[in-house]
């Protein structure tokens, strides 16, 4: 296939075993050595971000040390082609633009959780996703998440609807209002994590409520 990207939105490795800098870049050097990802990395860019399997199962933001953190989010940059910054180790979240055609915008929706304050995401995270969405000059506006924002009904979706954009209402509904108040067109969120493939509408109101 003659792919202009693809999109890597986490759980690319699953290092929930890593303690150290060097169990981390072992478990990115074998998953790399595959057939698949070789070819795949020759065929075409990538565009990357992380889920909670590049650090450990469940992994939110502020259930890990510090260290391990930055240990495993080396071994990310080391590894994927995403530009690594010693004064923000940690930072994943981008844009990047394919003219006036798409602008893509790379989240981070593990790094920065903070389950008791119903954060999904940093205030400077999100405030540069709806600046940047209501700034950008392109058809289509891709924003990259490692988790669904949808709503999904039924217990076995319900079951986990914490882990998702489901279990911080307050800023899913602020990123949602401020699409529509801002009636900004072409916006794709493009999701990880299920093992299944879906697609639907997202609004706060409306048929994609």
């Amino acid at each position: 296939e003659d792919l202009d990207a693809f999109f890597m939105l986490g759980d690319t490795v699953y290092a929930d075993s890593a303690r150290t800098f060097a169990d981390y870049n072992g478990i990115w050097q074998r998953a790399l050595t595959l057939t698949g990802h070789r070819a795949l990395r020759r065929s075409t860019s990538l565009i990357t971000t992380w889920d909670d399997h590049e650090f450990d199962n469940n992994w939110g933001g502020d259930a890990l040390p510090k260290e391990r953190v930055e240990m495993a989010a080396k071994a990310f940059f080391l590894h994927q082609p995403a530009r690594y910054d010693e004064k923000r180790p940690t930072r994943v979240w981008r844009s990047l633009k394919w003219g006036k055609t798409a602008e893509v915008f790379v989240l981070d929706g593990r790094g920065e959780r903070d389950r008791a304050s119903g954060r999904y995401m940093s205030t400077d995270q999100l405030e540069w996703l709806k600046d940047g969405l209501s700034a950008s000059p392109c058809a289509f506006k891709m924003i990259l998440n490692s988790v669904p924002i949808g709503h999904y009904g039924g217990s076995v979706y319900t079951l986990f609807s914490s882990d998702r954009w489901e279990g911080f209402p307050t800023q899913r509904d602020d990123i949602l209002s401020h699409i529509e108040r801002e009636d900004i067109g072409g916006v794709l969120w493009v999701a990880g994590d299920f093992h299944l493939a879906c697609m639907g509408r997202v609004s706060p109101k409306g048929p994609g409520s």
